[in-house]
C-alpha cells in the first residue's frame, strides 16, 4: 500500500495520548512494506509508552521495499525497549527528507532519535533528529545502530546518554 499525508495530524487526543499511546505500524511478522509520503505536513505529539516492547516508533518495523519520505514528526515522547526510534524502530528500507523532534527513551539497546536500528542495505538521506535520547547500549542522536547501512546528508542535535556505544549521530 502507498499513502500520502494530506493534512497536519495532532496525536494529542485519546486513544493516541493515553496508556500505551500510538500502536506502531508494522512488526516482524507483518512489516510495513509500502510507501508513506508525509508530503510536508506535520505529525505532532506522537506519544508511545511501551517500555517492555521492541520495534517501537511511528513505524515499528519496515521491510526492504518500504519508502518513507517527507515526514515531519514534532514534539514526540516515545518510550520502548529495544529497537526504538521516533520514526522507525527497525528500518530495512529507505528514509528520505524526514525529521523528528522530542524525546526518545529505550529501556534496552538500539535507541535513536529517528531510527532505533538501521539494518544492512537500508538508507537514511537528508534527515535529522533533535531532542533527548536515552538508552542502554547502541544509542545515538539519529540512529541507535547503523549496521552496514548508509546515512547521507543527515544530522542530530541534543543530549544522548547510555552505558556504552553512545554517540551523537549513530551509536
Amino acid at each position: 500500500k502507498h499513502f500520502i499525508q494530506t493534512a497536519d495530524i495532532d496525536l494529542d487526543v485519546a486513544p493516541y495520548n493515553a496508556d500505551g499511546g500510538w500502536v506502531p505500524i508494522g512488526n516482524t511478522g507483518s512489516p510495513f512494506s509500502g510507501t508513506f509520503n508525509g508530503n510536508g505536513w506535520t505529525i505532532s505529539n506522537l506519544t508511545i509508552n511501551r517500555s517492555t516492547e521492541n520495534y517501537v516508533g511511528l513505524f515499528g518495523f519496515t521491510s526492504t521495499t518500504a519508502k518513507i519520505q517527507n515526514v515531519k514528526l514534532e514534539n514526540n515522547n516515545v518510550t520502548g525497549q529495544q529497537r526504538t526510534g521516533a520514526l522507525v524502530g527497525e528500518n530495512q528500507g529507505t528514509i528520505t527528507n524526514s525529521y523528528a523532534t522530542g524525546n526518545v527513551t529505550g529501556t534496552d539497546d538500539f535507541v535513536g532519535g529517528l531510527v532505533g536500528y538501521n539494518q544492512q542495505n537500508s538508507s537514511i538521506t537528508d534527515s535529522y533528529a533533535t531532542g533527548t535520547v536515552v538508552g542502554r547500549q547502541c544509542t545515538g542522536g539519529l540512529v541507535g545502530e547503523n549496521y552496514r547501512a548508509t546515512i547521507t546528508s543527515s544530522y542530530a542535535t541534543g543530549t544522548v546518554s547510555g552505558r556504552g556505544g553512545v554517540a551523537g549521530l549513530a551509536g
